[in-house]
């Protein structure tokens, strides 16, 4: 993550920085007292690489009412996880099939780093914190993974509450306590949406985000998860 070293000479030892865990618990550097800008896109294809690890192998959470919940990362489904579907004035990410633009080669396109942060922040929908929070939340999606311990099913989009778009058969969810820097202290709920694909036999993800309000699942059936566990590489 290259924005985080620090050069080794006089005047950037000098330098007075601040590491700020803020609600997303996302680490920033502060300079004298303000954001110091980011150099290069790292995280958009740091993103990539995590997920690819994802895709190796599926992940099996048993419920306690004796249902389970078999969760598999496909290379099509990071588009939507990431929110990259929001930015349909980028021609690079508006799905076209006649000029073979799709959810894996936008990906591949990432992971290789021919589309970067750089070419998002010309959308007009670019909101540098909301992505940098989802992302940098995204990059410890692996902690997070084995620290669900509750999750909701089946999900009703109608006991939300406000304005929600997701379509999800069920939610993986952990709840965090956050004491940010202007924050007297609260809780984070990160939130994985699922959908069950009957092609693979599988829940696939929809969508994976930090909340800091429990409007998503204050009213639904929730259950504990008892077992978590990764289990059989794909080819």
């Amino acid at each position: 993550m290259p924005f985080l070293g620090v050069g080794g000479s006089a005047e950037e030892k000098d330098m007075r920085h601040r590491r700020i865990l803020g609600k997303t618990g996302c680490a920033v550097f502060y300079e004298g007292g303000r954001r110091v800008q980011i150099p290069e896109p790292w995280w958009l294809k740091a993103s990539a690489e995590k997920y690819q690890r994802l895709t190796m192998e599926d992940f099996l959470y048993t419920l306690e009412n004796g249902d389970s919940i078999r969760l598999q990362f496909r290379i099509s489904n990071y588009y939507h996880l990431m929110g990259l579907h929001k930015f349909q004035d980028i021609p690079e990410l508006m799905i076209n099939p006649t000029r073979r633009v799709t959810q894996i080669s936008i990906y591949r396109m990432i992971l290789n780093g021919t589309l970067t942060e750089f070419d998002l922040q010309s959308s007009a929908f670019y909101d540098e914190e909301k992505l940098m929070a989802r992302f940098c939340v995204f990059l410890d999606i692996e902690k997070y993974l084995y620290s669900m311990k509750n999750a909701v099913m089946p999900f009703n989009q109608s006991l939300v509450r406000g304005t929600s778009h997701i379509t999800a058969d069920a939610v993986l969810f952990a709840v965090e306590m956050h004491n940010g820097i202007d924050e007297t202290g609260g809780k984070n709920y990160i939130m994985l949406f699922t959908r069950y694909d009957k092609r693979i036999g599988a829940y696939a993800p929809v969508s994976f985000f930090l909340e800091t309000s429990d409007r998503y699942i204050a009213n639904q059936r929730t259950l504990a998860i008892v077992n978590v566990k990764r289990e059989g590489k794909r080819q």
